[in-house]
């Protein structure tokens, strides 16, 4: 049998560390001085102290040692533990990724203009936005397709221009807007109620375009032109309410966004 002392040398386990392992089962001693509570360790009991030893140095938790016994099961666990940390090393490789290419679109530069825009009739649809929702991309092509088909039936011809909007809705939710630019006015009674119409006036506006290639935009993350337009309204002491905000998607696949200055007498 060993003391305490003795058998920490011969397995480089602390003292302290043996007192935790009997405290919570892992590495009982062999006997316990009923009288000095002094504790006492077999031979029998070296294996499975330095299995632990070894399996500890590479941070297996000690809840996955309760069953290491002999070199297979210590195997088991050492693999077990390997697996894990490759899972997690292959995830922060993926967020160390995602994180330069945040940092690269929004270190890209935006051309921002003002200029003057001709008034424009739309047709819209809301989407009431969910964080929850996976399917936030095929709602909205959906939702852009029924527009098409609305415009048609009214016999109005769509101009290819797409924007959305966010605006605030019931009880903090937040709403986005799909817009569908068409070629004339629409009556408020030929239009299905589920649909919205309205007009962007001829307008003096601001204007963002995001330079960089749109294939790196990183999913989730606000877009770069979008940054822009409330950094430069806040700079020119301008509102930064979401619904001032368009984001137009261009029928050559660019993005600009923009936000009205001022409306304009009609040309």
């Amino acid at each position: 049998m060993f003391t305490i002392g003795e058998f920490a040398q011969l397995t480089n386990i602390t003292v302290k560390a043996l007192h935790h392992y009997d405290e919570v089962g892992l590495l009982r001693p062999a006997e316990i001085d009923p009288s000095s509570r002094y504790r006492s360790y077999a031979a029998a009991q070296l294996r499975p102290a330095l299995l632990i030893r070894a399996l500890r140095d590479v941070d297996v938790p000690l809840k996955e040692l309760a069953d290491v016994v002999d070199e297979e099961t210590a195997t088991v666990a050492l693999e077990r533990h390997h697996a894990n940390q490759q899972a997690v090393r292959e995830a922060q490789d993926r967020a160390h990724e995602r994180a330069s290419a945040v940092i690269r679109t929004l270190g890209a530069k935006a051309q921002v203009q003002v200029r003057e825009a001709r008034a424009q009739p739309f047709i819209g649809a809301v989407i009431r936005i969910d964080d929850s929702d996976e399917n936030g991309d095929s709602e909205m092509n959906d939702e852009f397709g029924a527009l098409y088909a609305a415009a048609n039936e009214l016999g109005v011809q769509p101009t290819g221009e797409l924007w959305t909007t966010l605006r605030s809705g019931e009880r903090e939710s937040i709403d986005m807007v799909l817009c569908l630019a068409v070629g004339g006015p629409l009556g408020k009674d030929s239009v299905d109620s589920i649909y919205e119409l309205g007009e962007l006036p001829h307008r003096r506006e601001i204007v963002t375009a995001w330079l960089g290639d749109q294939s790196e935009l990183v999913e989730g993350v606000l877009h770069p032109a979008v940054m822009k337009i409330f950094e430069e309204l806040e700079r020119s002491g301008l509102s930064t309410k979401l619904d001032n905000v368009r984001q137009v998607n261009k029928p050559d696949g660019g993005v600009e966004v923009a936000t009205t200055l001022k409306a304009l007498s009609s040309p």
